[in-house]
């Protein structure tokens, strides 16, 4: 098996995963039950996505794919249900699908999939599509939602049961739902609009799985949520409301 070689960004859920080589070429692998790894068949080894080139960005979720062109265009495939997709209905798709009800010639900077959402970034504003408690809609959005109030200079997705957004100055805000404090917020009230963990400033990175969320901050690692294995690293299994530090 030759090594998987050149590559500059990496993207995995529960079950599969994909690899980004600098020169655009996509590769996924793992667990394919819903299509979602593009090749129907057994996905044992990374397997290049032939009908893909010029990948810039890639976003996986439990059991579907999107990516983002140099075009700025945006393309999913997998499992369709609850819209997950964006392309306007819930089929599913064994090949990468233009997202629909992206404002025209709009140009993509950012995006991110959750267990059934996804979402991208627009002139700094984030539109998102999929299962209501993300996308903000009364049901679920076939195709991307209208802004998402209080989101702007977006940057960054991470993004699963929640999903938080980190914008230009490293501020957070989360939104979703709020069971074991997943927000960060305090307590475990599901609010209507994202809003910001507790205490966090000045964040590098972030990423979620499951209710659990971590964040880079000054070279700190914090976690918060749900906690019942020790997930959240600071020596107990309680959930934790806000942030706080990993014990090394």
């Amino acid at each position: 098996m030759s090594a998987l070689t050149d590559v500059r960004a990496i993207a995995a859920s529960r079950l599969n995963a994909c690899a980004l080589r600098r020169d655009g070429t996509l590769l996924c692998w793992g667990a394919n039950d819903n299509i979602q790894a593009y090749d129907p068949g057994f996905v044992g080894v990374p397997t290049v996505v032939t009908e893909l080139g010029g990948v810039t960005e890639v976003a996986v979720g439990a059991s579907h794919r999107c990516v983002r062109l140099a075009t700025g265009a945006v393309r999913c495939w997998g499992y369709g249900q609850a819209g997950r997709l964006g392309t306007g209905d819930e089929r599913s798709q064994s090949s990468p699908t233009p997202v629909a009800g992206l404002p025209p010639g709009a140009s993509v900077t950012a995006i991110g999939a959750g267990l059934s959402s996804g979402c991208a970034v627009v002139d700094g504003r984030a539109r998102c599509w999929g299962a209501s408690e993300i996308a903000r809609t009364m049901r679920f959005a076939l195709a991307p939602a209208a802004a998402i109030e209080g989101l702007s200079d977006v940057r960054a997705f991470a993004m699963d049961v929640i999903a938080c957004a980190l914008d230009g100055v490293g501020a957070v805000r989360c939104w979703g739902p709020n069971r074991e404090g997943a927000l960060g917020t305090g307590d475990t009230v599901t609010p209507m609009n994202p809003l910001p963990p507790v205490g966090l400033r000045a964040v590098a990175t972030i990423a979620t799985q499951g209710s659990t969320t971590c964040a880079i901050e000054g070279g700190a690692v914090l976690c918060w949520g749900a906690n019942g294995e020790g997930t959240v690293g600071d020596g107990t299994t309680t959930p934790r409301y806000v942030p706080v530090r990993v014990v090394f």
